[in-house]
């Protein structure tokens, strides 16, 4: 599926079929059904990165460190069973 919207998911938790969406959506909809989830896994790269300059500055580097450990958790959450 070349890209998702928020129209997409409008329609599958309106019922109008069936679609790909991360797992924290689904659960966070409370709807919807995970199919096969032994068949298909979509793996996402995801990258954090701050310009080497910024690194000094105490907000920046407590934002990045807030955005990288959140953002971890929610990767541990997607990995655990619907």
């Amino acid at each position: 599926m070349p890209y998702w919207s928020f129209w997409t998911l409008r329609c599958v938790l309106a019922g109008a079929g069936i679609g790909v969406c991360q797992a924290g959506l689904a659960r966070r909809a409370g709807s919807m059904v995970r199919l096969l989830p032994e068949e298909f896994s979509f793996g996402l790269e995801t990258w954090i990165t701050m310009h080497e300059e910024l690194k000094g500055v105490v907000r920046m580097k407590a934002t990045f460190d807030h955005l990288a450990e959140a953002m971890s958790a929610y990767i541990r959450d997607q990995e655990s069973p619907a």
